[in-house]
């Protein structure tokens, strides 16, 4: 059932300000800003709490967080696809709000879900892959290579599905790769980039609907590993 359900859910998919609700193979996930709840030790529920559960319900995933409150996110199904509503004990309810807790969290990819990180905390900050998304001196150079491509929204903020940040190496320097795709659309627009931190080296492959585009004006080791990388990601075997 994690894996049916898992993936990402936010009141706005196209929006990075949005919370959102990540459901991984190991967690579940709480996201507004710089700040996170993580709930540890996934269970499902296929009861509801009333005698006589809502309209649409399919089960709750169930989760302690590090305090031990519980974090749970009930599922429901309709012919608009799958939303989650958010439920925790009273200990968690000031941290979340009752803006959140009130909210609807719709669906924004169907990707699979991935694992967490196995140093995710409660509330703890967002890790340096992520912190390079809001870092000002790769977004100027970053909109400075998308170019005209920068009117897209889910290139231009990144707000579209994306797997984890890792690090890489590539032709004996080390990468920090980023993977992004349009909500709702990952198949046919898609990105994979590079980024050097250190040096400020910033490469990218960028598809939509058939024709590739590259940023940055890789080198050819660059470029061929961008498209391994690139392939390993949107078009795997």
């Amino acid at each position: 059932m994690v894996r049916k359900y898992g993936g990402t859910y936010a009141t706005q998919c196209n929006s990075a300000d949005a919370p959102r609700l990540r459901v991984l193979r190991d967690a579940l996930v709480v996201e507004q800003g710089d700040k996170r709840i993580v709930g540890r030790k996934v269970q499902t529920d296929f009861s509801y709490l009333a005698a006589s559960p809502p309209p649409f319900f399919k089960l709750t995933l169930a989760s302690k967080v590090r305090s031990g409150s519980t974090l749970d996110f009930v599922v429901f199904e309709d012919k608009t696809g799958t939303s989650i509503h958010l439920r925790a004990d009273a200990a968690l309810q000031a941290p979340l709000g009752k803006s959140m807790l009130n909210a609807t969290y719709r669906r924004c990819d169907e990707a699979p879900a991935p694992s967490a990180s196995a140093h995710t905390t409660q509330n703890e900050p967002m890790s340096d892959a992520e912190k390079i998304l809001l870092n000002p001196t790769f977004k100027a150079n970053y909109l400075r290579v998308l170019g005209p491509l920068a009117r897209e929204p889910w290139l231009a903020k990144f707000n579209g599905p994306r797997p984890p940040a890792r690090r890489v190496r590539v032709a004996g320097v080390d990468y920090l790769l980023l993977l992004v795709c349009k909500p709702h659309e990952c198949t046919g627009f898609n990105a994979a980039l590079l980024y050097a931190e250190d040096r400020d080296r910033l490469f990218g492959k960028i598809y939509q609907q058939g024709r590739s585009d590259y940023l940055g004006e890789p080198p050819s080791d660059i470029a061929d590993a961008l498209d391994a990388l690139w392939t390993s990601q949107w078009q795997p075997q």
